[in-house]
């Protein structure tokens, strides 16, 4: 799994309906405990360079590219 865009991605070949949200609480926990520790780091570590950027442009808007794969 390549984290966040790997959790962001359609994958139009098995398209998941849940039945209640407990179900959907079930399927995020489970590839939450899946991914490794390693995720969570750099995610984190991300954050400072994000938090840099909208401190040198004063909160003004910060464009984010999205890169969708699809499988």
């Amino acid at each position: 799994m390549n984290g966040w865009k790997d959790f962001k991605t359609v994958d139009k070949t098995s398209v998941s309906h849940f039945a209640d949200d407990n179900e959907v609480m079930e399927v995020v926990q489970s590839w939450l405990k899946a991914m490794p520790k390693s995720f969570f780091l750099e995610g984190i570590r991300k954050l400072v360079d994000r938090w840099t950027k909208c401190v040198v442009k004063q909160g003004d808007y910060v464009e984010i590219t999205l890169q969708m794969t699809t499988r």
